[in-house]
């Protein structure tokens, strides 16, 4: 399948860097700014998948999240975290699910390992809501 390459993923980082610009000029802020709606859509996205009725809007954000997870191969990671990563120029930074974890002292492959778990995870809740119509 199709992947982008560093040289477009850089390309989409400058983009997406120049059309911050009409907010601040402050990378620091813009990439706060970011962060809060990473944070914000995950919590809410999170809280109707696991305790929101099944409903049209339960699909819906459950069709987002199949969504995410593609581009989350087709961009090699989670584009939301490579831009706070590009904007705080912070190579260190996994995006707000490791937030309160000391990364410092993970190697890339559990990072890794714990990503699929987390997803392994919501797939399965997902799957024993949408089967029992919990």
């Amino acid at each position: 399948m199709w992947q982008l390459n560093k040289q477009q993923n850089k390309n989409l980082l400058l983009f997406v860097e120049k059309k911050l610009q009409f907010i601040s000029n402050n990378n620091k802020l813009n990439g706060f700014l970011i962060f809060i709606f990473h944070l914000l859509f995950q919590i809410f996205s999170i809280y109707i998948l696991f305790f929101y009725p099944i409903s049209p809007l339960f699909y819906f954000t459950f069709l987002i999240w199949i969504l995410i997870l593609i581009s989350n191969y087709y961009f090699k990671g989670c584009i939301l975290t490579k831009i706070e990563r590009y904007l705080w120029k912070n190579k260190q930074w996994f995006g707000p699910y490791y937030i309160f974890c000391n990364l410092k002292s993970w190697s890339p492959n559990k990072i890794k390992n714990m990503y699929i778990c987390q997803i392994i995870f919501l797939i399965t809740i997902l799957f024993i809501r949408v089967l029992f119509k919990i």
